[in-house]
């Protein structure tokens, strides 16, 4: 399995990303997403493949990378 570790921290783009991964991607993956200390104000993407860690606070790129990783 192929996991697509997405960090975002007040990514208005957020969905679009997900969306042209889902779309391109073949195969057995997943897409996990670490919200970086907020909730978006827009409906996240719900999707099987699409998983959500929101992290409480702010922990910079580096760190939510490493946590998608550990999720992994």
């Amino acid at each position: 399995m192929t996991s697509v570790i997405i960090p975002s921290r007040y990514e208005r783009f957020l969905n679009q990303t997900i969306l042209e991964v889902l779309n391109k991607f073949r195969g057995d993956y997943e897409i996990i997403t670490i919200l970086d200390g907020y909730w978006p104000e827009f409906e996240l993407i719900q999707n099987p493949k699409v998983r959500y860690i929101h992290s409480g606070k702010n922990i910079g790129m580096r760190t939510a990378i490493n946590q998608g990783v550990a999720v992994a």
